[in-house]
């Protein structure tokens, strides 16, 4: 009773060990499920690690859930087995959208993400790198949906499933805003000229020397190869628009896995390293639409820190100097920007040694 797990059905879940991070369901049986009862949504990001075992039918991710699995939705690994399609369901089983067959296979590690976002709801399937493999469409959600709060959880069909970087896991990888294990940058790079290549979910173009992120997407990076190194003081200018998340990342390594960000959002200024982790943040701070900010990055061997300023250079918000680990001291990574959830344009980049 004390467990914040529920079971539903038959099944044998189960810790594959002390440290609580992988959760598998071990029995050969037709369909169970385990929900995390920590309410979440009605919007927002889920995501998850999967591996099905040999002769499973299926397995996949509840989200939105009641503790039954009667309500809410499931981001599925189903169809030929062995060598099947995602799917999205709305609960208990409700077909909206199949992709492809042959998209993923037995024992082989995959992430599974759902989105939550302006009344729709979609389902992404990625390799273990962070290739993605197969995505939904967005699918309506009705009235009540899109009030609703829920649960996290994982389905398993006719045998065993393993499941891991998750939230609410004693010891689980930490997944920022729900997800950041389960919602990596993704690796397909783009070149959008001047030097600079995408990775992510972004629509990128140049207006003269400025920057723009188009698009309401998920997670967009764009990291320019000319501007390059270590210590030193790194800069852009941002202007964005309402309910955007933007800013500079800095020290990044070409695949966006390492390095730093600082973000202007609607809910403040924050330093993050590029796994999503927040080293620090400034929640007083509000920043006015289509106004323009200079954000700088600094790292200064074992730290580093975020400042940001009004157009005119005034100190607006600034953070400490945060120590972070060693592994940064030596390495070399790209000047880069990142935009999430609206449109975002860049400009006046620079690094300062």
């Amino acid at each position: 009773e004390d467990s914040p797990w529920v079971v539903v059905g038959p099944g044998n879940w189960m810790w594959t060990d002390i440290t609580r991070t992988r959760l598998r369901q071990y029995a050969v049986i037709e369909r169970s499920s385990a929900i995390l009862r920590q309410p979440t949504g009605p919007e927002g990001t889920w995501g998850c690690r999967v591996r099905v075992s040999p002769g499973a039918g299926g397995a996949g991710m509840l989200f939105l859930a009641d503790a039954a699995a009667q309500t809410g939705f499931l981001a599925w690994l189903g169809g030929e087995w062995g060598n099947g399609a995602l799917m999205l369901y709305r609960l208990p089983l409700d077909g909206l959208w199949s992709g492809a067959q042959g998209c993923w296979h037995y024992d082989t590690d995959y992430i599974l993400r759902a989105e939550a976002r302006g009344g729709q709801v979609r389902a992404q399937l990625f390799s273990a790198d962070g290739a993605l493999l197969q995505e939904s469409p967005w699918a309506p959600m009705t009235e009540e949906e899109r009030a609703r709060q829920g649960y996290l959880g994982f389905m398993t069909w006719m045998g065993c499933a393993e499941f891991w970087g998750f939230p609410g896991a004693e010891g689980a990888e930490e997944i920022a805003q729900g997800a950041a294990a389960a919602a990596p940058q993704v690796p397909a790079a783009g070149d959008i000229g001047k030097g600079w290549f995408a990775l992510g979910d972004g629509a990128w173009e140049w207006a003269n020397d400025a920057l723009r992120q188009t698009a309401r997407p998920v997670h967009a990076i764009a990291l320019c190869t000319d501007i390059r190194g270590g210590l030193g003081r790194w800069k852009c200018r941002v202007k964005l628009s309402q309910g955007a998340t933007a800013g500079l990342v800095f020290q990044a390594s070409r695949d966006a896995k390492e390095g730093f960000a600082a973000l202007l959002a609607p809910d403040g200024f924050r330093l993050e390293d590029l796994s999503g982790r927040v080293l620090w943040r400034d929640d007083k701070v509000r920043y006015q639409a289509d106004s323009e900010y200079l954000i700088e990055g600094e790292v200064l061997v074992d730290r580093v820190a975020a400042r940001l300023r009004d157009a005119a250079g005034n100190v607006l918000s600034e953070s400490p100097a945060v120590y972070v680990p060693a592994s940064n001291n030596d390495r070399l990574g790209h000047l880069g920007v990142l935009s999430h959830s609206a449109p975002a344009q860049f400009s006046a980049f620079g690094l300062t040694r």
